[in-house]
């Protein structure tokens, strides 16, 4: 048998007793300027990978680059999973 709470679950703090700082906050990039280097960097970011797959095919020794790049997908969505 179920009994009933002697008291109900506390689910927030009272005003007086937040940890939080005081001020006013809001969702997202709030500087301009931060926020278009923040876009130029992800629009370059496909580009970087595909460099990427050069260099990798040099460290490795591979001649082939259609080979390096497909071990270097594979690599990479890897990572890609275990991150999400």
């Amino acid at each position: 048998m179920n009994t009933p709470r002697t008291k109900p679950p506390v689910r927030y703090t009272t005003p007086g007793k937040s940890k939080l700082p005081s001020g006013v906050y809001s969702v997202g990039i709030q500087n301009q300027q931060f926020a278009a280097l923040l876009g130029t960097f992800l629009s370059l970011w496909p580009q970087i990978e595909e460099m990427m797959v050069g260099l990798f095919a040099e460290l490795l020794e591979m001649e082939d680059e259609a080979s390096a790049r497909l071990v270097f997908r594979s690599i990479i969505n890897q990572i890609r999973a275990l991150l999400l």
